[in-house]
């Protein structure tokens, strides 16, 4: 779950904080079995970043790079040219606008639907664990007012280490230099498609295992420095915190369907020749992923190293 969030959850995720005290009150799944795209390509270790130039059958071309939303900081963990290559396109997408998110309205959104409140989904020994972890950072009788995944979001960014998520750094960038910013989906998507994913039983078994994630974490990172993209990978497919059907789920609403529905923008902003697209590195090397859907459409798809 971890790994799906800082890959490919989204990219709003790193960014979701709720204002302390913020207060709460009370408040379907997606069908499976959407067509699948044939299995991804082999992908090559590193080293170099996560880059990538696809080339349209016209030979218009973009870079698209794929991120980690939490643990890595650009600045740092990127090399120059990627920064070079960034500052020289026209128009640069992300996946939404997290400069745009609003506590008030996120705390509204998280609000459970319904009996019972969280609490009671987890049970005392649960929920006894997760307000120690998160004390100080919402009081219990709204927390226990919450949707899962909000829960999930910020227990997440507690055990991986503060950074600048690379989206937002990278928006930052775009903005000081005037370029033109595409967003391919809207932070509320993002925060339903969670939603239907993310339960208090995923919540829990996060709570048993918050050290094991931590280290994840650090193993991500240093394979994201390094540029091992097969390994990354074989983390994602890995997963041990979903059942076979939550996963065909997750990855359905959180990976294949997004994909399906940026596929076209993507390709649009490939043929304007001037575009720098920067997406969570799940949706680059998971299974159903946009470079094989660009591939399996004409396109040519390179590693860029230097």
């Amino acid at each position: 779950l971890a790994a799906l969030l800082a890959l490919g959850g989204s990219g709003c995720a790193s960014s979701a904080k709720p204002a302390s005290g913020s207060a709460a009150g009370p408040g379907k799944s997606a069908a499976a079995g959407a067509a699948r795209a044939t299995s991804p390509r082999p992908l090559e270790d590193g080293p170099g970043p996560m880059l990538w130039r696809v080339t349209s059958p016209r030979g218009t071309s973009a870079l698209l790079l794929g991120t980690m939303h939490l643990g890595i900081e650009a600045k740092r963990d990127l090399p120059a040219f990627v920064f070079k290559a960034f500052n020289a396109a026209k128009q640069v997408a992300f996946e939404a606008d997290v400069r745009t998110i609003n506590p008030i309205e996120l705390i509204k959104l998280a609000r459970l639907r319904g009996p019972p409140t969280l609490d009671k989904r987890l049970g005392p020994e649960a929920w006894a664990k997760l307000t120690k972890l998160l004390a100080g950072k919402l009081p219990p009788v709204v927390m226990a007012q919450l949707e899962p995944w909000l829960i999930v979001v910020m227990l997440v960014a507690k055990v991986v280490p503060r950074t600048t998520p690379m989206d937002l750094a990278l928006m930052k960038d775009a903005m000081v230099n005037k370029q033109r910013l595409v967003f391919l989906e809207h932070w509320k998507e993002q925060l339903g498609m969670m939603d239907k994913v993310i339960k208090a039983e995923h919540l829990a078994k996060l709570l048993d295992h918050t050290a094991e994630q931590r280290t994840l974490f650090n193993k991500m990172a240093t394979l994201y420095r390094a540029g091992q993209a097969k390994q990354m990978r074989a983390l994602l497919d890995e997963e041990p915190d979903w059942s076979r059907g939550d996963a065909d789920k997750a990855h359905e609403l959180m990976l294949l369907r997004r994909n399906q529905r940026w596929l076209p923008k993507v390709r649009r902003m490939i043929g304007d020749n001037d575009a720098f697209i920067a997406v969570g590195l799940a949706h680059l090397i998971g299974k159903d992923n946009l470079l094989d859907m660009l591939r399996a459409r004409g396109y040519k798809v390179a590693r860029v190293r230097r």
